[in-house]
């Protein structure tokens, strides 16, 4: 179980996006949970990410600059992850 960084519910793993910060600092999205990296998870909705994005949640949880990652390349990397999700999941009115 793991915890959106936005709206605070819990989940399991796999029905959640997987925020992560690489070797090298930059920010990543995955499902595969194997990845190393210090890591943050969100509800695969489009309020949560939003939240997360326009709250900068997920730059505390990581602990990372904002420097780093542009927020764009974020949101769309997030709203991808939340597509793929809700599909795998059954669930088309989250994305």
């Amino acid at each position: 179980m793991r915890r959106c960084v936005a709206c605070r519910k819990s989940g399991p793993q796999e029905r959640l996006i997987r925020l992560y910060r690489r070797e090298d600092g930059e920010l990543a999205v995955t499902t595969d949970r194997k990845r190393i990296g210090r890591g943050a998870y969100c509800c695969p909705d489009l309020k949560c990410i939003n939240v997360s994005i326009r709250k900068k949640l997920y730059q505390r949880s990581l602990r990372v600059s904002e420097k780093l990652t542009p927020v764009d390349d974020l949101l769309r990397m997030m709203a991808e992850q939340a597509v793929v999700l809700n599909k795998m999941n059954g669930d088309e009115t989250n994305g």
